[in-house]
């Protein structure tokens, strides 16, 4: 009865574990391929009737990387300090992060608790942000929903927080495609004065067809005009996420195939000593 009872709950284990690990795995592989959702001469957005301009609303998923108005996400990230050779007050802060389907940045105006980083420019820069795929040039800026101009960041008020468009231009050509991701950042003033912001874009949204990414996609961002002289973030691949649920999947299929093994082996060593 023990031994019967053993094996259905062994056989169980496996039926359960190997179902899990194929919807991790398929999961996985959907969600690694989310941009080849675009079809052969698609483009990202609707028409505005402007000369090769697009927009569309960003669209949240539930495992995106980074939520755009919980800073706290961003707290395991590495912070790159940003500051012009010519400015020693003004110390900035800045994090990127892709994930299998948007390219996620983060700036902070100063950090309130680094020595001399106590200048006056706490306002979000809004413009000229670059990000770079494998070479190619995008330019990220900040727009007022409410104009389409670029967004003032001197309206915000201390405890407030505004969701603002995200324009993408395309620097390579000189076509200069241009995709507006409505609500694609958020934008915080703290109880001191100091702005910080976090934008989200689609990889479909990069240029006039989007950017295929895989692991050894080269990206960096940078903000060389206002806010640094340095190289910026550079970054290869995307996320672990999907591959280190797929390696726990093959790892669970594994204990459960030794485990078996193990039962196995115990049980004929018993049946020889009861021979």
């Amino acid at each position: 009865m023990i031994k019967k009872t053993v094996k259905i709950l062994l056989l169980f284990g496996v039926i359960f574990g190997g179902s899990c690990c194929f919807n991790i795995i398929k999961a996985s592989a959907a969600s690694a391929h989310f941009y080849s959702t675009l079809q052969v001469g698609e483009r990202w957005g609707e028409d505005i009737g402007k000369w090769n301009n697009r927009t569309g609303e960003f669209k949240a998923h539930q495992d995106d990387l980074i939520r755009l108005n919980y800073f706290s996400d961003w707290k395991n990230y590495p912070i790159d300090d940003w500051h012009k050779s010519y400015d020693n007050f003004n110390l900035h802060q800045a994090r990127f992060t892709t994930d299998d389907r948007n390219v996620y940045g983060w700036v902070r105006m100063q950090d309130p608790n680094k020595v001399g980083a106590q200048g006056g420019y706490v306002k979000i820069q809004p413009n000229d942000y670059i990000i770079k795929v494998n070479g190619e040039s995008f330019s990220i800026n900040l727009l007022d929903p409410q104009t389409g101009t670029i967004f003032n960041p001197w309206g915000l008020n201390r405890g407030k927080g505004v969701y603002v468009d995200v324009q993408v231009v395309d620097l390579n050509g000189n076509n200069y495609y241009t995709n507006t991701i409505k609500n694609g950042a958020y934008v915080y003033e703290g109880s001191n004065g100091i702005q910080e912001m976090t934008f989200a874009v689609p990889y479909l949204a990069l240029g006039k067809y989007g950017v295929k990414t895989n692991q050894s996609t080269k990206w960096n961002f940078n903000q060389p005009g206002q806010l640094n002289d340095g190289q910026g973030i550079t970054k290869v691949g995307l996320s672990t996420g999907p591959y280190f649920l797929v390696v726990m999947a093959i790892l669970s299929i594994g204990i459960g195939s030794s485990g078996i093994f193990f039962w196995q082996r115990k049980q004929r060593k018993h049946e020889l000593v009861t021979l």
